[in-house]
């Protein structure tokens, strides 16, 4: 009978830390899962899993962190594991593959900076589209107004009435206008 392992839940900068101790096993993983889970409520920038006092871990192990990434990935929220420096419990994560799926770093504070800047290029990105397609969708206004004779408010609300009408985007009927592939009839 294995002894039931710790788990400490900590919250820092909206991410929730949950340290687990001592032997993962079948007989603990599934309610491990459940606890980190239900950690993970309130949309939490990410999780770190901090396994730096784990002295052992059997498949159960591994596949907690298989399944709880899956879950969490599904919520949309990052998952970083802290692994110990202990070569056993590292080489079977690292034959199970688990670092091609779960970014793995050395200290918490690593993987606490991982989730930050992830969460920052995304959001960059995501500026970066919405940029993108105001340029496009104000050039393609450009084109129209000047190609009919409309005024911009008009050429978009063209754009927006066949977006609409055709199940598309405006930046997708922008694009169309600007590359000469569709024009938006007058």
């Amino acid at each position: 009978m294995s002894v039931r392992p710790a788990l400490v839940v900590e919250w820092e900068d909206k991410i929730v830390v949950a340290s687990l101790a001592g032997e993962i096993d079948l007989a603990h993983a599934e309610s491990l899962q459940r606890s980190i889970l239900n950690a993970a409520v309130g949309q939490p920038s990410g999780v770190v899993l901090e396994m730096l006092d784990v002295t052992y871990l059997d498949s159960a192990g591994v596949r907690l962190l298989f399944l709880t990434h899956r879950e969490l990935e599904r919520r949309r929220i990052p998952l970083v594991a802290v692994l110990p420096r202990m070569p056993v419990v590292r080489r079977i994560l690292a034959l199970a593959e688990v670092p091609t799926v779960v970014p793995v770093k050395d200290t918490r504070a690593e993987a606490i900076t991982h989730i930050k800047l992830d969460k920052a290029a995304t959001a960059a990105a995501q500026l970066q589209h919405a940029l993108d397609s105001r340029v496009l969708i104000e050039q393609a206004k450009g084109i129209l107004a000047e190609r009919h004779g409309l005024s911009v408010e008009d050429a978009f609300e063209r754009m927006r009435g066949l977006a609409r009408r055709t199940r598309r985007t405006v930046r997708e009927i922008a694009d169309g206008v600007v590359n000469g592939s569709l024009d938006v009839p007058a």
